[in-house]
């Protein structure tokens, strides 16, 4: 059981103790703890079943399709891996692709035992080949037909435990409920009674469930805000996200621009270098003539 399932269990069982311990008049008082008698016995019974289910987990048949992947990964592969790497081993060997052959990971657990033994039966004739080939321990086909045998022994065993387990807590959490009610309605009967004799503590204590561990369960409304919020956020990141692209996109135009500007006043700066250090030309009258360079007086 959860934690919270086990409180509430503990609860009806302190009921049922402080009822029998402290016997109440009234017809419909002994109706309602012979009630609860009977729903404590009750989850006693499954929760012993429970318990059970919970030790055979680990041949439950969803246990056992974790196990066939991993004796495919870990025995069959390798094997496969390194016949493949002999060279003209698979080519040349009568039967080797047959033989060789991986079932897939989703094929059942009794295709992966008879592909393990027909393995086991094609590799042990080439030990000594895959040994000094493949540096293979000389004891890998013990160790394939040992694993073989292993998978096929937790296969006989397979179950479906854990489907039974859940149903096992589904009638378990209907019965918490329903000694929840039955005190509840013990409560009611038995209040004046409890008044007179002075036992209102000693009862508010036997049927006190306790704290609700963890974080509480979200109302509707504060669902509904955390889910407005979360889309509030998001958009924000997104265009938050979108403005450094376009500041990025801007920076980047703005370094080309200067230094497109830095290389064009570059080469001005170089033209005009060249048209100072050149001897100015004569001047030319309209004529087409330049003048004279000593004019008489």
């Amino acid at each position: 059981m959860e934690n919270e399932d086990q409180r509430r269990y503990q609860s009806i069982e302190r009921c049922d103790v402080f009822l029998r311990k402290h016997a109440f008049p009234g017809k419909a008082v002994r109706a309602a703890a012979s009630r609860l008698e009977l729903i404590r016995a009750d989850l006693d019974r499954l929760a012993v079943q429970e318990a059970t289910a919970q030790m055979m987990l680990p041949v439950d048949g969803k246990e056992i399709k974790k196990r066939c992947l991993v004796y495919r990964k870990q025995v069959l592969s390798p094997i496969v891996k390194a016949a493949k790497v002999i060279d003209g081993f698979v080519r040349d060997t009568p039967g080797a692709l047959e033989a060789l052959k991986v079932p897939h990971p989703t094929d059942s657990a009794e295709l992966h035992i008879e592909a393990g033994n027909r393995m086991t039966e094609f590799v042990k004739d080439y030990r000594t080949l895959f040994v000094r080939e493949a540096q293979f321990d000389r004891g890998f086909v013990k160790s394939l037909r040992a694993a073989t045998r292993a998978l096929e022994s937790q296969t006989k065993l397979r179950h479906s435990t854990r489907t039974k387990r859940s149903a096992l807590i589904r009638e378990a959490k209907a019965l918490l409920r329903k000694g929840r009610n039955e005190i509840d309605l013990l409560t009611q009967l038995i209040d004046q009674f409890l008044v007179e004799r002075g036992l209102q503590a000693l009862w508010a204590t036997a049927k006190r469930v306790g704290p609700r561990q963890g974080r509480p369960r979200d109302t509707t409304e504060q669902r509904r805000k955390k889910k407005e919020k979360k889309a509030k956020d998001k958009a924000a990141s997104v265009a938050e996200s979108l403005k450094r692209r376009e500041d990025r996109k801007e920076a980047t135009r703005q370094r080309k621009l200067q230094e497109k500007a830095a290389k064009q006043a570059k080469k001005d700066k170089k033209k005009g270098k060249k048209a100072g250090d050149s001897p100015a030309a004569a001047p030319v009258d309209s004529a087409g003539q330049a003048p004279p360079l000593n004019p008489p007086a």
